[in-house]
């Protein structure tokens, strides 16, 4: 049962849950924290594809993707530090502001020009975010930045504001976070690509427990402009209102699921 958006229910067969748990079939349709909506499917591919790495997920905003990606970089290594690369602001992320999550980590924010010298010092317990306008010509331009960092084993971020941004090959701890609408306010996703396979076969599995995963609507407006007509801006409000009325309550936040509410 269903639509082009949601699954209502499955009715599965006993077979089913042993080949799905199994790892013999793959599913169509499903539970969107087990099985991935066909649109997602397609933007993943095409991602992979385009940007030539193994692993790509998608999430609901790149908040949410930065939050997701050093949360589980920090599981179980020693990190103390984040360093941004850039100006304090972008049109989707404050970085004077993006950590408040993490209190036991010290950001500390560079500007493009002193990047390179202290990255020099960088030791592994420093996480490194490198958001500047186009990030595949900053390091190629400066390809010292990333000599230093992969000796001494650091991670790496790059964070781009459309899908098609120029980045380089992702090797060891290197990832990306792209924003799928820039400036864009009634819409939101993100991705998250890297090449490192035990960390994003890790963080897929956590993600399935958690469950900030991209909406197929907005996913739809990412594939075709033919889904134009799906207007998302008032929908939250709306619905937040509304439960919250049917609830005697104030006020209403909504999850992707029960799982990410409990996680959050």
């Amino acid at each position: 049962m269903g639509g082009e958006f949601a699954v209502a229910g499955t009715l599965p067969t006993i077979q089913d849950v042993i080949d799905f748990k199994e790892g013999n079939h793959r599913y169509k349709y499903g539970y969107y924290r087990f099985v991935d909506h066909p649109y997602l499917k397609r933007i993943t591919q095409a991602l992979r594809k385009f940007y030539t790495t193994r692993h790509c997920l998608l999430m609901t905003s790149p908040e949410t993707a930065f939050y997701e990606l050093i949360d589980h970089l920090i599981t179980g290594a020693e990190i103390e530090h984040i360093a941004v690369i850039g100006e304090h602001q972008t049109p989707s992320i404050d970085w004077e502001n993006a950590f408040h999550s993490f209190p036991e980590i010290r950001p500390k924010i560079y500007p493009p020009g002193e990047a390179v010298h202290q990255s020099k010092d960088t030791t592994t317990d420093t996480i490194w975010i490198l958001a500047v306008h186009n990030p595949g010509e900053f390091l190629r331009s400066n390809d010292s930045l990333s000599a230093h960092l992969a000796e001494r084993h650091a991670p790496l971020i790059l964070f781009a504001d459309h899908l098609k941004a120029d980045l380089p090959e992702f090797n060891g701890k290197q990832f990306a976070v792209i924003d799928m609408f820039p400036g864009d306010e009634t819409l939101a996703g993100a991705a998250i690509l890297g090449n490192a396979d035990r960390m994003m076969l890790g963080l897929r599995n956590r993600l399935k427990q958690r469950g900030p995963m991209l909406s197929s609507r907005n996913a739809a407006r990412v594939l075709t402009p033919d889904h134009s007509h799906i207007d998302t801006s008032d929908n939250y409000s709306r619905v937040a209102k509304r439960i919250a009325s049917l609830e005697n309550g104030t006020e209403a936040f909504l999850y992707p699921s029960g799982m990410n509410a409990v996680a959050s």
